[in-house]
Order: structure tokens, then C-alpha cells, then sequence
């Protein structure tokens, strides 16, 4: 049986998916031209451009929900045929590590490179939680700014409900909020939260460089 949070998931997935335009380049539609030639075509769809995955670092003993949610967007943007689209994972973890390195891990192997159709996201549900780890943020996470998802992406954050923002973000994360989708995981059972009705925790956080670094993992 489903259970109800992935099933809430499911709903606000193809609800608040924006309308993007494709083309024939990444496998959507083929039209016939006027003299009988295939000819390439934009069509719009209700769908996202490109995924991030936000995991925070202890989540890696929540890999069977985790795998669950991408296998659903995996669902999802085949039944639409996204085609070829970005798909990035990412690893955040406490305060007082973004206060010593003031970075972002970012998925090495995913850097850059497009997924297609069919792709099985599933699978790359290990990889991120066997570098997540098991020892959790015990102040709360530090989730860094939004400036890597763009206003028609779609955001998924794995985290406990002692996540924090850095208040400079608030207002690019409030301008995006309706493709965030949060995933509590320190509850009794794993928690859903459109980003339409969460708000988390901002505060002043002095980077001591360029804020929102990538670093590969």
C-alpha cells in the first residue's frame, strides 16, 4: 500500500509542475512538414526542466524512502516524455561545517550530464546515502542558498525538521518554493511538506567566501 505521504507527493508533483516548452531534440514530437519531411516541433508541457536532489548528511539510513520519491519523478517524467533534462544530487550538512569550508557537495558523476528518458533514478538512491552517512546534524542542518535551481526546476529536499536558511536566501527561496518539496525524515514516519507551507528556520550566516560553492563528492 502507498503511503499517504508519498501519495500527497504524487498529487502536488503533476499540480505544481510549470509549463516548459521542448522540442523534437529531446524526444517529445515529430510533425510533418509541407512536402512530407519530419520536421522538428515545440510543444509545451506540464513538466519540470531539470531535478535536484537535496540530501542532508546522517539521511543515509532513509535510502528505501529516498529511492521511492525518485522512482516516482521517474514515473512521472516518463508518462509526460520530459526527454533529455539535468538531474544533480547534492549533500548539506551542519552549520558549523559550512562555517569552516563553506561548501556544497554536488555528486561528481552527475555533474553535467544529462539523463534520458527511462533512466532508472532509482538507482542512484545508494550512492547518495552511502555517502550521507548515519551520523546526523546534532544542531540541525544548514541547507545553503537556491541559487542552483532554477524558477521552472524541481527541488527535493531530504532533511530533519531542524533545517535552517541562510536569511539571504529568503527571498530566492520564496520566489521558488512552489517546485520545493520537502521530506521530513525525524519524525515517527517520514513527513511531506509542500514548500507552499513550509517555511524554515532563517538565520545570519557569515560565509567566510563565495557563498554556495560546489564541491564534488
Amino acid at each position: 500500500m502507498t503511503p499517504k505521504w508519498l501519495r500527497n507527493f504524487s498529487n502536488s508533483l503533476g499540480l505544481m509542475a510549470p509549463s516548459i516548452q521542448i522540442s523534437q531534440e529531446y524526444g517529445r514530437l515529430i510533425q510533418m512538414g509541407d512536402y512530407g519531411r519530419y520536421t522538428d516541433s515545440d510543444v509545451e508541457i506540464s513538466c519540470y526542466e531539470n531535478v535536484h536532489c537535496f540530501v542532508e548528511k546522517g539521511m543515509g539510513s532513509h535510502c528505501d524512502e529516498i529511492g521511492k520519491v525518485l522512482r516516482l519523478i521517474d514515473c512521472f517524467l516518463t508518462d509526460v516524455k520530459r526527454g533529455m533534462y539535468r538531474f544533480d544530487m547534492y549533500l548539506f550538512g551542519s552549520i558549523e561545517e559550512h562555517r569552516e569550508d563553506n561548501r556544497l557537495w554536488r555528486f561528481l558523476y552527475q555533474y553535467g550530464k544529462s539523463m534520458e528518458r527511462y533512466n532508472n533514478l532509482p538507482a542512484w538512491a545508494k550512492h547518495i546515502c552511502d555517502r550521507a552517512g548515519t551520523e546526523v546534524c546534532s544542531e540541525g542542518a544548514y541547507f545553503p542558498t537556491c541559487s542552483q535551481v532554477g524558477h521552472e526546476d524541481l527541488a527535493i529536499v531530504f532533511t530533519t525538521s531542524q533545517v535552517k536558511v541562510n536569511e539571504k536566501s529568503k527571498h530566492s527561496y520564496k520566489s521558488n518554493k512552489r517546485h520545493f518539496f520537502w521530506f521530513l525524515l525525524d519524525e515517527p514516519e517520514l513527513k511531506f511538506v509542500h514548500g507552499l507551507r513550509f517555511e524554515p528556520d532563517f538565520i545570519n550566516v557569515e560565509p567566510q567566501g563565495t557563498d554556495d560553492e560546489l564541491r564534488p563528492f
